[in-house]
């Protein structure tokens, strides 16, 4: 996919944002041959953020989806949307106020192409500062009718600047077995950048005690006025 997307704040509390993709599918109709079909797409979406604690999204995605093929053919595609809620229940600016733990929770319910309605829940604990505890309930479609509820739950850890996730996945659907996630990671402190401030022009007939020589400098130094092409500024 190629995206171009744009975002914007139009509120304090209220951002919204658009993409727009460009696809491009490969089907095989027949063991002997493939073929590549390619279209656009629109993608809206809104972010309210109600108070430090809570906010809610909202996204419509594949909007005017057509994919066409070399020999005519199309496929139409129904938007699909997705709604969703974040709430951060423990911490510094949580619901519950705590230093030293932190828990939110995610919930989104989704709606695509000709499936049921979908939920996804996640929820993430840091008892400590060191370890997190997460739970996860995954809704898949079997068909357009019926669902399956795949539980997950996982660990985190973080020891300076090292890290370490492991996340199990247990598909109630029957195609895929059950699944098991790690990850190691680092993360590196980058200092923060300071800006060299500027050397001063100094003019030897703007004595240090002259009422304007700090504004002096500093506006030559800017260039906002100018000075005589000796090095004097000539103050009288």
């Amino acid at each position: 996919d190629l995206l171009i997307g744009i975002g914007r704040k139009i509120k304090d509390n209220l951002e919204v944002g658009l993409a727009l993709r460009y696809l491009i599918k490969e089907t095989t109709p027949t063991l002997a041959s493939t073929k590549n079909g390619s279209g656009m797409a629109v993608d809206l979406g809104a972010l309210y953020q109600h108070s430090p604690w809570l906010s809610f999204g909202a996204a419509l995605q594949d909007l005017g989806l057509k994919i066409n093929y070399p020999n005519g053919t199309a496929d139409n595609f129904n938007p699909n949307l997705a709604v969703g809620t974040s709430l951060l229940l423990l911490g510094q600016a949580g619901y519950y106020k705590s230093d030293d733990q932190v828990l939110t929770g995610n919930l989104e319910l989704g709606k695509e192409n000709e499936n049921p309605l979908l939920a996804h829940l996640g929820v993430e604990w840091w008892p400590v500062r060191f370890m997190a505890f997460r739970l996860g309930l995954d809704q898949a479609p079997k068909n357009t009718t019926e669902t399956s509820s795949n539980v997950t739950f996982g660990v985190g850890v973080r020891a300076s600047n090292l890290t370490f996730d492991y996340a199990y996945y247990k598909n109630e659907s029957g195609f895929l077995n059950n699944s098991h996630y790690f990850s190691f990671g680092y993360l590196e402190s980058l200092p923060a950048a300071r800006a060299k401030p500027p050397e001063l022009k100094h003019f030897s007939d703007v004595p240090r005690d002259y009422w304007a020589r700090e504004a002096i400098e500093a506006l030559t130094t800017l260039g906002i006025i100018n000075w005589y092409p000796d090095g004097t500024f000539r103050p009288e």
